[in-house]
């Protein structure tokens, strides 16, 4: 098989891309972007006003059996948590 000749110079436009950010105009602004307290996530559970956050420290081991319930019984973890602090009396 013929070796055919290389048609692109990779070091012909070296320099032209340093070039061309330092000489690019300045980008504008969105005007329609909302302001950071006004965008919604769209992710997850949506906000409630006076809902908190539970936080709790747990081992890796205590970990992996929620998570290895919440597998076995095809449900979320929250739901196994809420069951296991409802059951201890919380």
């Amino acid at each position: 098989m013929r070796k055919r000749e290389q048609t692109w110079d990779p070091l012909s436009h070296v320099g032209d891309t340093v070039d061309a950010i330092i000489d690019a105009p300045a980008r504008q602004r969105s005007s329609r972007a909302m302001p950071k307290g006004e965008q919604s996530r769209g992710v997850g559970r949506p906000r409630v006003e006076g809902r908190r956050r539970l936080i709790a420290s747990i081992n890796k081991d205590q970990f992996k059996k929620l998570r290895q319930m919440a597998v076995d019984r095809d449900v979320d973890i929250s739901t196994v948590v809420r069951e296991t602090l409802k059951k201890a009396g919380i």
